[in-house]
Protein backbone atom coordinates (compact mmCIF):
# COMPACT_ATOMS: atom_id res chain seq x y z
CA UNK A 1 0.00 0.00 0.00
CA UNK A 2 3.00 2.28 0.67
CA UNK A 3 3.86 2.10 -2.96
CA UNK A 4 0.73 2.56 -4.15
CA UNK A 5 0.22 5.89 -2.36
CA UNK A 6 3.47 7.28 -3.05
CA UNK A 7 2.95 6.49 -7.02
CA UNK A 8 -0.37 8.28 -6.40
CA UNK A 9 1.57 11.38 -4.79
CA UNK A 10 3.77 11.68 -7.94
CA UNK A 11 1.25 11.59 -10.46
CA UNK A 12 -0.22 14.38 -8.30
CA UNK A 13 2.34 15.97 -8.05
CA UNK A 14 3.18 15.39 -12.27
CA UNK A 15 -0.41 16.59 -12.63
CA UNK A 16 -0.26 19.89 -11.01
CA UNK A 17 2.67 20.68 -12.91
CA UNK A 18 0.89 20.08 -15.64
CA UNK A 19 -2.13 22.20 -14.84
CA UNK A 20 -4.78 19.35 -14.98
CA UNK A 21 -6.44 20.64 -11.71
CA UNK A 22 -9.14 18.71 -12.17
CA UNK A 23 -7.59 14.88 -12.34
CA UNK A 24 -4.99 15.99 -9.38
CA UNK A 25 -7.95 16.78 -7.23
CA UNK A 26 -9.28 12.97 -7.62
CA UNK A 27 -5.26 11.45 -7.55
CA UNK A 28 -5.04 13.24 -4.40
CA UNK A 29 -8.18 12.44 -3.07
CA UNK A 30 -7.11 8.56 -3.80
CA UNK A 31 -3.99 9.01 -2.10
CA UNK A 32 -5.35 10.12 0.82
CA UNK A 33 -7.60 7.31 0.71
CA UNK A 34 -4.20 5.01 0.40
CA UNK A 35 -2.25 6.39 3.10
CA UNK A 36 -5.44 6.69 5.48
CA UNK A 37 -5.30 2.34 5.13
CA UNK A 38 -1.65 1.59 6.45
CA UNK A 39 -0.48 1.09 9.29
CA UNK A 40 1.72 2.81 11.45
CA UNK A 41 2.58 6.77 11.40
CA UNK A 42 1.43 8.28 8.53
CA UNK A 43 0.61 11.72 9.75
CA UNK A 44 3.10 13.94 8.12
CA UNK A 45 1.92 11.99 4.26
CA UNK A 46 -1.74 12.94 5.23
CA UNK A 47 -0.47 16.58 5.54
CA UNK A 48 1.12 16.58 2.61
CA UNK A 49 -1.87 14.83 0.94
CA UNK A 50 -4.72 17.23 2.34
CA UNK A 51 -2.04 20.94 1.98
CA UNK A 52 -1.55 19.36 -1.97
CA UNK A 53 -4.84 18.92 -2.73
CA UNK A 54 -5.84 22.39 -0.59
CA UNK A 55 -3.85 24.25 -3.45
CA UNK A 56 -5.63 22.11 -6.37
CA UNK A 57 -8.31 23.43 -4.83
CA UNK A 58 -7.12 27.02 -4.93
CA UNK A 59 -6.27 26.52 -8.74
CA UNK A 60 -9.78 25.19 -9.64
CA UNK A 61 -11.45 28.46 -7.39
CA UNK A 62 -13.02 25.77 -5.09
CA UNK A 63 -12.07 28.16 -2.32
CA UNK A 64 -14.40 26.56 0.26
CA UNK A 65 -13.09 23.07 0.07
CA UNK A 66 -9.27 24.66 -0.33
CA UNK A 67 -10.25 25.87 3.45
CA UNK A 68 -11.31 22.51 4.47
CA UNK A 69 -8.27 20.77 3.24
CA UNK A 70 -5.81 23.63 4.72
CA UNK A 71 -7.53 23.29 8.36
CA UNK A 72 -7.57 19.25 7.82
CA UNK A 73 -3.55 20.05 7.26
CA UNK A 74 -2.99 21.77 10.44
CA UNK A 75 -5.20 19.94 12.83
CA UNK A 76 -2.30 17.60 12.20
CA UNK A 77 0.40 19.72 12.18
CA UNK A 78 -0.45 23.52 13.24
CA UNK A 79 2.86 25.21 11.96
CA UNK A 80 2.54 23.22 8.58
CA UNK A 81 3.88 26.74 6.40
CA UNK A 82 2.63 25.99 2.83
CA UNK A 83 -1.38 24.53 4.70
CA UNK A 84 -1.22 28.11 6.94
CA UNK A 85 -0.47 30.56 3.66
CA UNK A 86 -2.91 27.82 1.45
CA UNK A 87 -5.46 28.82 4.57
CA UNK A 88 -4.85 32.55 4.06
CA UNK A 89 -5.33 32.75 0.15
CA UNK A 90 -8.33 30.80 0.82
CA UNK A 91 -9.47 33.05 3.44
CA UNK A 92 -8.71 35.95 1.31
CA UNK A 93 -11.11 34.34 -1.76
CA UNK A 94 -13.87 33.70 0.35
CA UNK A 95 -13.00 36.81 1.04
CA UNK A 96 -12.82 36.71 5.18
CA UNK A 97 -10.02 39.15 5.00
CA UNK A 98 -10.12 39.54 8.84
CA UNK A 99 -8.85 35.84 9.40
CA UNK A 100 -6.93 36.10 6.85
CA UNK A 101 -4.72 39.07 7.94
CA UNK A 102 -4.41 37.19 11.29
CA UNK A 103 -2.71 34.40 9.50
CA UNK A 104 -0.61 36.93 7.46
CA UNK A 105 0.56 38.71 10.79
CA UNK A 106 1.80 35.54 12.57
CA UNK A 107 3.43 34.06 9.60
CA UNK A 108 5.59 37.32 9.47
CA UNK A 109 6.65 36.66 12.89
CA UNK A 110 7.75 33.15 12.07
CA UNK A 111 11.59 32.79 12.01
CA UNK A 112 13.06 30.46 9.00
CA UNK A 113 11.53 32.38 6.53
CA UNK A 114 13.03 33.68 3.63
CA UNK A 115 13.32 37.50 3.12
CA UNK A 116 11.72 37.26 -0.81
CA UNK A 117 9.06 35.17 0.30
CA UNK A 118 8.21 37.48 3.51
CA UNK A 119 7.55 40.23 0.80
CA UNK A 120 5.56 38.49 -0.54
CA UNK A 121 3.31 37.80 2.25
CA UNK A 122 3.40 41.66 3.12
CA UNK A 123 2.38 42.18 0.25
CA UNK A 124 -1.10 40.13 0.65
CA UNK A 125 -1.36 41.61 4.30
CA UNK A 126 -1.15 44.90 2.88
CA UNK A 127 -4.31 43.79 0.36
CA UNK A 128 -6.04 41.88 3.34
CA UNK A 129 -5.96 44.95 5.98
CA UNK A 130 -7.01 47.38 3.21
CA UNK A 131 -10.10 45.20 2.11
CA UNK A 132 -11.03 44.33 5.49
CA UNK A 133 -11.36 48.18 6.18
CA UNK A 134 -12.94 48.67 3.38
CA UNK A 135 -15.48 46.08 4.21
CA UNK A 136 -15.85 46.17 7.89
CA UNK A 137 -15.54 50.00 8.46
CA UNK A 138 -16.29 51.58 5.14
CA UNK A 139 -12.79 53.09 5.30
CA UNK A 140 -11.51 53.72 1.35
CA UNK A 141 -8.19 55.27 0.53
CA UNK A 142 -8.98 58.72 -2.01
CA UNK A 143 -12.80 58.04 -2.48
CA UNK A 144 -13.36 60.61 -4.09
CA UNK A 145 -10.32 60.45 -6.49
CA UNK A 146 -11.23 57.46 -7.39
CA UNK A 147 -14.67 58.11 -8.87
CA UNK A 148 -13.82 61.57 -10.45
CA UNK A 149 -11.16 59.82 -12.15
CA UNK A 150 -8.50 61.30 -10.79
CA UNK A 151 -6.82 58.28 -9.43
CA UNK A 152 -7.36 54.67 -9.50
CA UNK A 153 -6.72 51.92 -7.35
CA UNK A 154 -5.25 48.38 -8.54
CA UNK A 155 -6.86 46.39 -6.12
CA UNK A 156 -10.16 48.38 -6.86
CA UNK A 157 -12.56 48.36 -3.80
CA UNK A 158 -14.65 46.06 -2.16
CA UNK A 159 -18.23 46.43 -1.29
CA UNK A 160 -19.99 47.85 2.02
CA UNK A 161 -23.11 48.27 3.43
CA UNK A 162 -23.57 51.25 5.73
CA UNK A 163 -26.70 52.03 7.93
CA UNK A 164 -29.16 51.09 5.43
CA UNK A 165 -31.72 48.39 5.21
CA UNK A 166 -34.40 47.03 2.86
CA UNK A 167 -38.25 47.04 3.69
CA UNK A 168 -41.34 47.55 2.55
CA UNK A 169 -42.81 51.00 3.21
CA UNK A 170 -47.30 51.60 3.33
CA UNK A 171 -48.87 51.98 0.18
CA UNK A 172 -45.68 51.66 -1.57
CA UNK A 173 -42.84 49.23 -3.08
CA UNK A 174 -40.04 48.18 -0.95
CA UNK A 175 -37.17 50.61 -0.78
CA UNK A 176 -33.28 50.81 0.76
CA UNK A 177 -33.97 52.51 4.40
CA UNK A 178 -31.56 54.63 6.19
CA UNK A 179 -31.41 52.87 9.99
CA UNK A 180 -29.90 56.30 11.64
CA UNK A 181 -28.98 59.85 10.71
CA UNK A 182 -27.04 60.60 8.07
CA UNK A 183 -24.89 63.71 7.45
CA UNK A 184 -22.88 64.94 3.98
CA UNK A 185 -20.06 62.43 3.50
CA UNK A 186 -21.64 59.97 5.17
CA UNK A 187 -20.67 56.38 3.34
CA UNK A 188 -23.69 54.66 2.44
CA UNK A 189 -22.78 52.02 0.45
CA UNK A 190 -20.61 50.60 -1.78
CA UNK A 191 -21.75 47.97 -4.55
CA UNK A 192 -19.85 46.04 -6.89
CA UNK A 193 -21.47 44.81 -9.97
CA UNK A 194 -22.62 41.23 -10.14
CA UNK A 195 -22.40 40.72 -13.84
CA UNK A 196 -20.65 43.59 -15.86
CA UNK A 197 -19.40 44.52 -19.35
CA UNK A 198 -16.98 47.43 -20.55
CA UNK A 199 -18.48 48.96 -24.05
CA UNK A 200 -17.58 51.69 -26.05
CA UNK A 201 -20.16 54.94 -25.03
CA UNK A 202 -23.71 54.72 -26.23
CA UNK A 203 -23.63 50.46 -26.67
CA UNK A 204 -25.25 49.61 -23.68
CA UNK A 205 -28.34 48.61 -25.47
CA UNK A 206 -26.48 46.77 -28.06
CA UNK A 207 -27.80 43.26 -28.26
CA UNK A 208 -23.60 41.84 -27.94
CA UNK A 209 -23.89 43.65 -24.39
CA UNK A 210 -26.95 42.18 -23.53
CA UNK A 211 -25.47 38.44 -24.82
CA UNK A 212 -22.47 39.16 -22.41
CA UNK A 213 -24.41 39.88 -19.29
CA UNK A 214 -26.52 36.87 -19.93
CA UNK A 215 -23.97 34.33 -20.62
CA UNK A 216 -21.83 35.80 -17.30
CA UNK A 217 -24.65 36.00 -15.05
CA UNK A 218 -25.26 32.25 -16.06
CA UNK A 219 -21.67 31.70 -15.02
CA UNK A 220 -22.19 33.42 -11.81
CA UNK A 221 -25.26 31.31 -11.41
CA UNK A 222 -23.64 27.44 -12.28
CA UNK A 223 -20.24 29.04 -9.97
CA UNK A 224 -22.81 29.61 -6.72
CA UNK A 225 -25.07 26.49 -7.44
CA UNK A 226 -21.63 24.54 -7.15
CA UNK A 227 -20.38 26.41 -3.97
CA UNK A 228 -23.24 26.37 -1.90
CA UNK A 229 -21.08 26.03 0.96
CA UNK A 230 -19.97 29.16 0.88
CA UNK A 231 -22.60 32.16 2.19
CA UNK A 232 -20.85 34.54 -0.21
CA UNK A 233 -22.85 32.48 -3.00
CA UNK A 234 -26.13 32.00 -0.83
CA UNK A 235 -25.95 35.90 -0.80
CA UNK A 236 -25.44 35.72 -4.69
CA UNK A 237 -28.70 33.89 -5.09
CA UNK A 238 -30.45 35.49 -2.91
CA UNK A 239 -29.53 38.86 -4.48
CA UNK A 240 -30.57 37.41 -7.72
CA UNK A 241 -33.74 36.40 -6.28
CA UNK A 242 -34.59 39.43 -4.93
CA UNK A 243 -34.12 41.79 -8.01
CA UNK A 244 -36.21 38.90 -9.89
CA UNK A 245 -39.20 40.73 -7.56
CA UNK A 246 -40.75 42.31 -6.36
CA UNK A 247 -42.92 39.81 -4.61
CA UNK A 248 -45.55 42.14 -2.99
CA UNK A 249 -47.89 39.42 -2.25
CA UNK A 250 -44.91 37.00 -1.18
CA UNK A 251 -43.29 36.73 2.44
CA UNK A 252 -41.00 39.31 3.39
CA UNK A 253 -38.38 37.07 3.29
CA UNK A 254 -38.35 37.43 0.02
CA UNK A 255 -39.19 40.67 -1.05
CA UNK A 256 -37.16 42.09 1.75
CA UNK A 257 -34.60 39.58 2.74
CA UNK A 258 -32.09 40.52 6.11
CA UNK A 259 -29.74 42.87 5.19
CA UNK A 260 -26.75 39.77 5.99
CA UNK A 261 -27.80 38.91 2.84
CA UNK A 262 -26.28 41.94 1.54
CA UNK A 263 -23.57 42.86 3.54
CA UNK A 264 -20.04 41.51 3.22
CA UNK A 265 -19.49 38.29 4.60
CA UNK A 266 -16.25 39.54 6.25
CA UNK A 267 -18.27 42.15 8.29
CA UNK A 268 -20.65 39.69 9.24
CA UNK A 269 -20.19 37.46 13.01
CA UNK A 270 -19.34 33.91 12.30
CA UNK A 271 -23.08 33.06 13.68
CA UNK A 272 -24.63 34.82 10.46
CA UNK A 273 -22.43 33.63 7.76
CA UNK A 274 -24.99 30.64 8.45
CA UNK A 275 -27.77 29.66 5.75
CA UNK A 276 -30.45 28.80 8.19
CA UNK A 277 -30.41 30.89 12.15
CA UNK A 278 -32.48 30.69 15.12
CA UNK A 279 -35.80 32.65 14.57
CA UNK A 280 -35.48 34.00 11.47
CA UNK A 281 -37.08 32.97 8.22
CA UNK A 282 -34.97 31.65 5.80
CA UNK A 283 -35.39 33.38 2.40
CA UNK A 284 -35.79 31.94 -1.03
CA UNK A 285 -32.58 30.83 -2.38
CA UNK A 286 -32.84 29.43 -6.09
CA UNK A 287 -30.29 27.62 -7.78
CA UNK A 288 -31.94 27.52 -11.08
CA UNK A 289 -32.65 30.55 -13.04
CA UNK A 290 -34.37 30.64 -16.52
CA UNK A 291 -33.56 32.30 -19.68
CA UNK A 292 -36.59 34.76 -19.34
CA UNK A 293 -35.83 35.51 -15.96
CA UNK A 294 -32.16 36.52 -16.31
CA UNK A 295 -33.15 38.43 -18.95
CA UNK A 296 -35.88 39.94 -17.74
CA UNK A 297 -33.57 40.79 -14.71
CA UNK A 298 -30.60 42.26 -17.14
CA UNK A 299 -33.05 44.16 -18.57
CA UNK A 300 -35.22 45.84 -15.70
CA UNK A 301 -31.81 46.31 -13.59
CA UNK A 302 -28.81 47.10 -15.52
CA UNK A 303 -26.53 50.46 -15.06
CA UNK A 304 -24.66 52.14 -17.18
CA UNK A 305 -21.78 53.99 -15.85
CA UNK A 306 -19.14 56.47 -17.48
CA UNK A 307 -15.83 55.65 -17.29
CA UNK A 308 -13.60 59.12 -16.35
CA UNK A 309 -11.30 60.14 -18.63
CA UNK A 310 -8.73 59.63 -16.22
CA UNK A 311 -9.37 56.66 -15.54
CA UNK A 312 -7.01 53.61 -16.47
CA UNK A 313 -9.88 52.09 -17.86
CA UNK A 314 -10.44 55.07 -20.88
CA UNK A 315 -13.33 56.53 -21.77
CA UNK A 316 -16.35 53.77 -22.47
CA UNK A 317 -18.46 52.53 -20.30
CA UNK A 318 -19.48 49.39 -17.89
CA UNK A 319 -23.16 48.43 -18.04
CA UNK A 320 -23.53 46.01 -15.13
CA UNK A 321 -26.53 44.31 -12.47
CA UNK A 322 -26.01 46.48 -9.19
CA UNK A 323 -28.01 45.24 -6.39
CA UNK A 324 -28.53 47.82 -3.44
CA UNK A 325 -28.45 50.49 -6.15
CA UNK A 326 -31.27 49.09 -8.03
CA UNK A 327 -33.49 49.00 -4.94
CA UNK A 328 -33.59 52.43 -4.57
CA UNK A 329 -36.19 55.31 -5.63
CA UNK A 330 -39.32 53.63 -5.14
CA UNK A 331 -40.90 56.21 -2.98
CA UNK A 332 -40.92 59.77 -1.32
CA UNK A 333 -38.69 62.59 -2.75
CA UNK A 334 -34.76 62.65 -3.79
CA UNK A 335 -32.76 63.20 -0.81
CA UNK A 336 -29.22 62.08 -1.60
CA UNK A 337 -26.86 62.22 -4.44
CA UNK A 338 -24.63 59.48 -6.27
CA UNK A 339 -21.17 59.42 -7.01
CA UNK A 340 -20.21 56.58 -8.64
CA UNK A 341 -22.22 54.96 -5.85
CA UNK A 342 -20.40 57.69 -3.96
CA UNK A 343 -21.47 59.20 -0.08
CA UNK A 344 -24.77 60.52 1.04
CA UNK A 345 -25.25 64.70 0.57
CA UNK A 346 -27.78 66.03 2.51
CA UNK A 347 -29.24 65.33 6.06
CA UNK A 348 -31.12 62.39 6.00
CA UNK A 349 -33.09 61.58 9.49
CA UNK A 350 -33.03 57.66 10.04
CA UNK A 351 -35.69 55.53 8.85
CA UNK A 352 -35.88 57.72 5.87
CA UNK A 353 -36.19 56.36 2.57
CA UNK A 354 -33.03 56.82 0.55
CA UNK A 355 -33.32 58.06 -2.71
CA UNK A 356 -30.77 58.86 -5.26
CA UNK A 357 -30.00 61.77 -8.18
CA UNK A 358 -27.39 62.12 -10.77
Amino acid sequence: MAAEAEALRAKGKKLCGRGRWSEAAVVYGKYIDAVRSQKGEVREKLVIGYSNRAEVWLQLQNYANALDDAERALTLDPPHLKSLVRKARALSALKLYKDAQSIFEDLLKKDGIDAEYKQTLRASLKVASMKDMQTRFGKFKDFAGHCTGQSDLPDGFEEFVGPVELKRTAGMARGLFATRDLAPGDLIFVSSPMVSVMHPKGDAVDPEVTSTLIADLKKRVEYARDNLIDFSQIQFLVQLDTLAGPYPDGPLSRDTPPMRYFTPVNALPEDLREIKIPGEETPVIRTQFDLATQFDVIIRRRYTLWLQPGMSTGNGEVTGIFCLPSLINHSCLPNATMITGGPATGDREGGGAILLVS
